[in-house]
């Protein structure tokens, strides 16, 4: 095969992973819910006399769960709830993800008799760039890229207090509603998040990742490191 041949082959095969490329993400334009979700991440923080692992799973789109375990005495705490909301949008370029789940936990008061329950809101949504990276020869998934511009946390907790020395059934007392919510505008080119699709169909994505992540915080009053690896799954469905 002589030169020109080479170019011409090489032409027709860019071509191809153009167009696949292309097709493919044409084929994710449009309105995706999360049907399930897993992630299994080990923390470690210099900032604490213990590392942990943090299991979150969500089932039917709607049963939430997260696990925390104590990697040095195995101990675990686990927490329930549900899922109100998780939905992704492809738009051309752009993407956005709004996620918001709800769950509650029990706190008992040995010396008042008393059962504060706590339960928290929480919102994530997220505006960037999206786009499909080709197969290369390390690895023979397309990937599926996010640059996150910008987010929004909202934590909104709330707290009733049940006490047991009354005489008839106690009625609930109200606490506090406090919201916290932390906005956040990524320059330099954004936060990148890089997934491998590992399957795909019409109405159907899953996706994974692994994370390594390392994190300096030098605003704190004690300043520490702290290390997140692990890995994600999210199955999306098309809605």
């Amino acid at each position: 095969m002589n030169l020109s041949e080479n170019k011409y082959l090489f032409f027709i095969i860019g071509a191809f992973l153009f167009f696949s490329c292309s097709k493919f993400k044409y084929d994710l334009k449009d309105n995706w819910v999360v049907q399930s979700y897993y992630s299994e991440i080990k923390v470690f923080d210099t900032n604490l006399d213990y590392s942990y692992a943090i299991i979150t799973e969500i089932q039917n789109m709607k049963d939430w769960k997260q696990t925390k375990k104590n990697l040095d005495n195995n101990d675990i705490f686990g927490y329930s709830g549900e899922v109100y909301n998780y939905r992704y949008t492809f738009t051309d370029d752009r993407f956005s993800s709004y996620y918001n789940y709800q769950y509650s936990f029990e706190e008992y008061n040995d010396s008042t008799l008393e059962t504060t329950i706590t339960t928290k809101n929480i919102k994530i949504e997220r505006h960037g760039l999206w786009d499909i990276l080709k197969k290369s020869k390390h690895d023979n998934n397309r990937r599926l890229r996010f640059i996150i511009e910008e987010e929004e946390i909202v934590e909104v907790t709330a707290q009733h207090t049940i006490n047991l020395n009354e005489v008839q059934e106690p009625e609930p007392i109200l606490g506090c509603y406090n919201p916290n919510i932390s906005k956040f505008k990524y320059e330099d080119g954004g936060i990148a998040i890089t997934y491998r699709i590992i399957n795909q169909t019409n109405n159907q994505i899953i996706i994974e990742r692994n994370i390594d992540e390392f994190h300096v915080n030098k605003e704190s009053s004690v300043p520490y490191v702290m290390s997140e690896r692990g890995n994600e799954i999210i199955n999306l469905k098309k809605i």
